[in-house]
């Protein structure tokens, strides 16, 4: 299963330090991890990209894949923090 989180910067100003953790699904490691931006490791379940600066109008695409334990429906979520924000609305990412 291949998951994709884009992040964008609608503004007013740029964001900086910005900062995407993605709990992984059931089913072990991320891989074949892939990101427009920065760099990403894994962390205690999670994977956790550094994604730097995005400027007004920019965004940035993280991808990777995991394999299911079982059948069934794979839920998932990432959290974006940078310095100016912190994503108070999770349920869009959701």
């Amino acid at each position: 299963v291949t998951f994709t989180i884009v992040v964008s910067n609608n503004g007013p100003d740029d964001a900086t330090a910005v900062k995407v953790v993605d709990t992984l699904p059931r089913g072990g490691p991320a891989t074949d991890v892939a990101s427009t931006q920065g760099t990403c490791t894994q962390d205690a379940g999670a994977l956790v990209c550094e994604l730097g600066t995005l400027g007004v109008g920019a965004a940035a695409t993280v991808t990777y894949d995991v394999i299911p334990e079982t059948p069934g429906i794979l839920a998932n979520a990432a959290t974006v923090f940078g310095l100016e924000f912190r994503d108070v609305e999770r349920a869009i990412n959701e």
